[in-house]
């Protein structure tokens, strides 16, 4: 199957049926911001005056049509209704195909192609006068009108629609009675390249539709890809998923394989206990045979399953609560198709009663609905040719919303029945109606009690026509009861791929209602299905599913996990991790026995090798197969492991570590810290403020008092980094946080959460929540705040070191492997750290973690992000003069460094190991990518250099002093002698010397003053060698290329978007650029730089326009010349109305100020003065 070819005709399919059915509402006067064309009656005719001049005529028949669409454009809204109807024709377009490539049409005659290879013209036109589709009088005088006109494409929409119509006589959940507006918003085209049809007939392979399931499915997923992306876009910016919309963000296609595991363990399984039969048991490749188990646990497995001896295939009951495309139901139809054959049933005896009696499917999707019908059909039809003709009923539904049905609506039904029993009946009924209020939100959620169903089925069918207001209403009454009665049954089997959905997007209705009926669940419908499985399933069936795996290890489903503990039992399980649903989340797949049998083996694969480990679908399919990774273990051994993880592959040694070790919560505290509701506002990066205001050196609240300060370091986690570093951030803790205790909603109720302030500027060692795979922990000395997502631990020293290199172990790792392999350390987590103590070891790691801080401190201070940096490291190492050489020495001392680190990382695990007893199952080995020194290759070294010689350039740096000189406050020029600093705070970067103060002029003097005149140009060579910039030309010129094209690039990425130095840029054809320090910024410098440089800048330009001659120099001149003249309309007004900063308020607000600037002549034309970020 091509997958690639399927996504892009459903994503492409989607685009353009959408664009058509709005271009066809355009037609027909109807906008998308809700104005209507006005229209006027003349004679027959109907004339809709459009806003383009033009106008639409339309018989009376037809605008009773858009009079339907319009209010359909009112209720439902006009981007629900275009989606609705171009979806739609999109399923039809899909079942057709694959029903006329099977050969499953009642016609046998192609409605979208020829049987006849090359041929564009389908069948269905060119037999048009022969075909049987039972066509009035007049439209076969329409059908000979339009062939004879040659009018081809309004022929092929008259007869697709008809041959829908048709189908809606065999299939009528999918080919469902369309409403008139959603004919007349069809246009389809055979003969237009690039239309639907062709992109359908042409480019996905005949065989893709030989399997109706698989392709069904992939199609529902990619057409639903856009949307879901633009949908997730929303909730980035905090709009919830509205019910419009909870399809298509929460429903993910589940592969084949893993479908059939689910199928053959939960259906094929609950066969295989009652009837021995091994055909069967080798048919299905992915069934997992159940481990050997106790002699006890034998006996009682024999008694629970006589029963099961009795079952025949009409008695088992399988529902999917969540069936989207219906994968998983039509496999169950496969499954339960071969126990019907060998219990001696037909072939179409079995299609018929599997449809009727053993398949139930729910969704909130009507359109998943209609396709997982049409799955289940096609499934039907492949063993019986009849079953079309045989009109039997269904249990797949679409759970639909009652909001629309009143009391009044009820007054119709029952007059004949008893008082007492019309009156238990309609209050049934009511129960029924305000269950689904919100039924597309809650869907298969929603708790149903018994009722009494035959009851309710004699009053409905006791109905007075002549005084109900809608007969549509009936219908709806009906269908809502139905689903309500598949809700209220028990299942043999429950078997299904839930939505997922955090409660992060889901809508305040959704939100209480899983806080109300699922409060162990309630972070995810994922989860809260799992819960909802246990009640679905009767109490000696099974309930498969593929899920995140969070619920096996986080301790929010820990309430969930012990529960499932005490009353079900873990069959199987099969853990893919990540790769199953791409790199996003992990996946595991189980299935649960609905009771409980104490002491069960259940059998666990493991399908990565590696936390973290992205592997593809085939991969993880291969490793099932090969049983790299099985693992034979009781549930109860579980509750041995603080939490109840489900850590199915700890082994016996490392269970002796949780018994034997005291849980580090017991010797030290791991706290979580503040959570400031907006970070935003209360957070910078340390270099975007003025260093004075920080203060670094306050070890308690008090010391924070008195310093008067600000801003304090703030522990934020970051990316994956061990011993020290990660120190970016400060938080405004001005008089103990006064503005953040106060920051309140516009209830009063405090926003900001204020967690352990007890423990606010303690040294301690910190981790990020959330890894990448591994373990980092950090020590943080006195001065830091820290934050949720910096969750610390706090200790005395020694201790403190011991539990860092304990935390960085290979032992820990493996722990925290078994208690959270979702990427994801709460302080939960590490809290149930067993800690084995003895001194003579404690003694070694500590002594060897204080190296590793020690070196890793140095090699974070040799970076200029951080806020203990001296110089940087090719100046201090600066001997023979020649760049080439100091870096030499950089990278040798690092490499050393890095060795150090490493060798101590290995020492550290081999004295653990040994005291953990775990030498047989673990190496002391540490992989170089799990070394958190870098070792700088020589590109990244000359850039880095580069950026220090700006910042010496703008007096940030002096080569007279260490660390930074000027970061606000009172600016000293008499403190940069050996190299001047610019005087006005403006470096032009041109493509030539221009200016006296040219960054290139500048940079090259930089040079020689730091390594000496004598290898000046060796130097400048070595530096243009290993910038990366491709091209020719001398040394200069190619550190001129990178100035102009690359170094800001490189400046955004080193200060992570928030740039100290701004660059004032006219555009991409260079027409004037310029660098300033932002802490030097003052309101009268763009005035200045307007004067002595833009204008200058201009003058030339237009000086070498009227000397030059040749035709595309002139060209690129008058190009600059345009941008420029351009550029100076928002400096001049920014000349004449200077503006000012706050560094307080951070490089993303000041920065702000000086992006889309109205043209001084136009405010139309806005104008970014800073390159844009």
């Amino acid at each position: 199957m091509d997958k690639s070819a399927i996504e892009k005709f459903a994503v492409t399919a989607r685009v353009k049926l959408r664009q058509s059915v709005e271009q066809r509402m355009a037609v027909l006067g109807i906008g998308a911001n809700g104005a209507l064309a006005s229209v006027q009656i003349i004679g027959d005719v109907v004339v809709v005056n459009l806003n383009n001049g033009m106008e639409t005529r339309l018989t009376k028949e037809e605008s009773s049509h858009r009079d339907q669409l319009i209010k359909e454009v009112i209720r439902a809204g006009y981007d629900n209704v275009v989606e609705s109807v171009a979806y739609t024709w999109f399923n039809r377009l899909i079942a057709i195909r694959y029903m006329e490539v099977n050969d499953y049409l009642p016609t046998h005659i192609r409605v979208l192609s020829s049987a006849i290879p090359g041929k564009k013209e389908p069948d269905l036109v060119s037999q048009c006068l022969s075909v049987d589709l039972s066509f009035s009088t007049t439209e076969k005088e329409r059908i000979l009108e339009l062939k004879n006109k040659e009018e081809l494409d309004r022929l092929f929409v008259l007869l697709f629609l008809k041959q829908c119509q048709e189908l809606n006589k065999i299939l009528p959940e999918l080919f469902t009675i369309t409403r008139p507006y959603e004919n007349i918003l069809l246009k389809l085209s055979f003969t237009d390249p690039d239309s639907v049809v062709r992109d359908l007939v042409d480019n996905i392979s005949e065989d893709d539709f030989k399997d109706a399931v698989q392709i069904i499915g992939w199609m529902y997923q990619y057409y639903n890809t856009e949307l879901k992306a633009d949908t997730f876009a929303k909730l980035k910016k905090n709009t919830k998923i509205s019910k419009e919309r909870i399809p298509s963000a929460t429903q993910l296609f589940t592969p084949d394989w893993i479908v059939r595991y689910m199928v053959e363990n939960s259906v094929g399984r609950i066969w295989l206990e009652g009837h021995d039969d091994l055909d069967l048991r080798s048919k299905w490749k992915y069934y997992i045979d159940e481990a050997k188990q106790d002699s006890e646990v034998a006996e009682r497995l024999k008694d629970i399953r006589k029963d099961r001896k009795g079952k025949s295939p009409t008695s088992i009951k399988v529902i999917d609560p969540c069936m989207g495309s219906g994968h998983i139901l039509a496999y169950a139809f496969d499954v339960l198709m071969q126990i019907y054959l060998s219990y001696g049933y037909s072939g179409a005896e079995s299609a018929t009663s599997i449809v009727e009696n053993n398949l139930y499917g729910l969704d909130v999707d009507d359109r998943a609905y209609q396709l997982a019908y049409f799955a289940v059909m096609m499934k039907a039809r492949q063993y019986d040719p009849k079953i079309f003709e045989k009109n039997i009923h269904n249990n797949i539904h679409s759970i639909i919303e009652t909001s629309n049905i009143t009391d009044g609506d009820l007054s119709g039904y029952g007059n004949t029945m008893a008082p007492l029993d019309r009156h238990s009946a309609v209050n049934d009924i009511k129960y029924i109606l305000g269950l689904f209020k919100n039924g597309k939100i809650f869907g298969s959620l929603i708790d149903v009690r018994e009722c009494n169903w035959q009851l309710i089925k004699r009053f409905l069918a006791d109905r007075r026509i002549d005084i109900m207001v809608d007969p549509t209403i009936h219908d709806k009454i009906q269908e809502v009861v139905e689903v309500a009665k598949v809700l209220s049954q028990k299942y043999d089997v429950v078997v299904t791929n839930p939505p997922y959905m955090g409660s992060r997007g889901m809508e305040s209705e959704l939100t209480e209602f899983t806080k109300s009926n699922y409060p162990n669940t309630k972070s995810d419908l994922s989860t809260c299905f799992m819960e909802k499985s246990t009640k679905m399933c009767n109490n000696s069936g099974f309930f498969s599913m593929i899920n995140i795996p969070v619920w096996m290890f986080l301790s929010s489903y820990e309430k969930l996990r012990s529960e499932l503990m005490a009353s079900c039992t873990y069959i199987n399980m099969v853990h893919p991790g990540h790769g199953i649903f791409g790199s996003d989340f992990g996946t595991t797949s189980f299935v649960i026995a609905n009771y409980r049998i104490e002491s069960y083996i259940g059998t666990y694969y493991k399908l990565f090798e590696k936390r973290g480990a992205v592997d593809s679908i085939e991969e993880k399919e291969r490793m099932f197969f090969e049983k790299e990774r099985v693992f034979a273990v009781k549930q109860e051994e579980f509750s041995e492991i603080p939490g109840v993880p489900i850590a199915y592959w700890m082994s016996n040694t490392m269970k002796l570590a949780f018994e034997n070790g005291v849980p580090l919560e017991k010797i030290a505290s791991p706290r979580q810290g503040l959570a400031t509701a907006d970070n935003n506002r209360f957070l910078r990066f340390w270099y975007e403020v003025d260093k004075n205001s920080i203060s670094f050196d306050s070890k308690s609240i008090s010391d924070s008092l008195v310093s008067g300060k600000k801003w304090f370091p703030y522990n934020k986690g970051g990316e994956y980094r061990k011993w020290y570093g990660n120190n970016d951030y400060v938080v405004n803790w001005k008089n103990d946080g006064e503005e953040i205790r106060n920051f309140k909603d516009e209830k009063g109720k405090q926003r900001s959460v204020i967690r352990n302030p007890g423990y606010y500027f303690h040294s301690c060692i910190t981790w990020s929540k959330i890894s990448s795979g591994s373990m980092a922990f950090r020590y943080k000395p006195e001065g830091h705040i820290f934050d949720v997502a910096g969750t610390s631990v706090f200790a005395d020293k020694p201790l403190l070191w011991y539990l860092q290199g304990f935390c960085n172990s290979n032992v820990a790792l493996a722990i925290g492997n078994m208690i959270s392999p979702t990427l994801n350390y709460e302080v939960g987590h590490i809290a149930s750290f067993p800690i084995i103590r003895n001194s003579d070891c404690e003694a070694k790691v500590s002594e060897l973690v204080q190296q590793n801080v020690r070196e890793s401190k140095n090699e974070w201070d040799s970076y200029e992000v951080s806020w203990d940096f001296q110089r940087d490291p090719l100046v201090s190492s600066c001997s023979d003069g020649r760049i080439s050489s100091s870096f030499e020495l950089l990278r040798n001392k690092m490499k050393t460094s890095f060795d150090s680190v490493k060798t101590n990382e290995e020492g550290i695990n081999s004295l653990l190991i040994d005291l953990y007893g775990l030498s047989n199952e673990m190496s002391p080995a540490v992989t170089d990518d799990r070394i958190t020194i870098r070792i700088p290759t020589e590109e990244s070294a000359i850039k880095n250099l580069i950026q220090y010689s700006i910042g010496c350039m703008f007096g940030r740096y002096s080569l007279d002093d260490n660390g930074p000189v000027y970061a606000g406050g009172k600016f000293d020029s008499s403190r940069y002698k050996k190299y001047k600093v610019d005087v006005d705070n403006i470096i032009p970067i041109n493509d030539d010397e221009y200016f006296g103060d040219d960054i290139v002029m500048k940079f090259v003097d930089f040079i020689a003053v730091v390594f000496g005149k004598e290898c000046i140009e060796e130097n400048l060579r070595y530096v243009a060698d290993n910038l990366g910039v491709k091209g020719s030309g001398t040394s200069r010129d190619r550190i001129r290329q990178y100035f102009l094209k690359d170094f800001y690039k490189d400046h955004l990425r080193m200060y992570q978007n928030r740039p100290i130095y701004w660059l004032f840029d006219s555009g991409k054809e260079n027409g004037f650029k310029a660098l300033i320090y932002m802490h030097r910024y003052e309101p009268g410098l763009i005035g200045k730089m307007r004067q002595n440089y833009l204008l200058p800048m201009q003058r030339r330009y237009a000086d070498q326009l009227s000397r030059e001659k040749d035709q595309v120099k002139r060209g690129i001149i008058q190009k600059k010349l345009s941008e420029v003249e351009r550029y100076d309309l928002a400096m001049e007004l920014y000349s004449s109305n200077p503006v000012s900063i706050n560094l307080d308020d951070g490089v993303k607000v000041n920065y702000s100020k000086f992006q889309n600037i109205e043209n001084s002549r136009s405010s139309k034309d806005k104008i970014d003065l800073l390159y844009k970020i």
